[in-house]
């Protein structure tokens, strides 16, 4: 691909929902096949069309192109299901406020030997 159609691609991945504010999102089950779809059908003809411009060799690659959108598109939107990102963010913060209040034990450090208290590549 030269960059025109690198450059195309890139946006059809963002389309797709490759992007924090997909994975920061709360999809249902039922919406993401509808939205990758959707997606796909409205941007992949863009490149089906104009796959010489874009400096694609083989019209056999675009095939390996739709599969790339579609399942980068589908793990993105995966990860915005039930509030993926999102979630963990705040299960962590959750963590944190109950291991500072007391609520949870923090966690005990191992036992350092004395060549490991040497090494200034360990974080203390």
């Amino acid at each position: 691909m030269n960059d025109k159609g690198i450059g195309k691609f890139l946006q059809i991945l963002s389309a797709a929902g490759v992007t924090d504010l997909v994975t920061f999102s709360n999809y249902s089950a039922e919406e993401i096949p509808s939205l990758i779809n959707y997606v796909c059908e409205e941007t992949l003809p863009t490149i089906h069309l104009n796959w010489k411009e874009y400096g694609i060799r083989e019209k056999s690659d675009l095939p390996i192109i739709n599969a790339t959108v579609m399942m980068y598109g589908l793990a993105a939107l995966k990860k915005g299901l039930g509030a993926g990102d999102r979630g963990v963010i705040g299960r962590t913060i959750s963590e944190n406020i109950m291991t500072r209040a007391g609520v949870i034990p923090p966690i005990r450090e191992e036992r350092q030997s004395m060549f490991s208290k040497l090494n200034p590549f360990i974080r203390r």
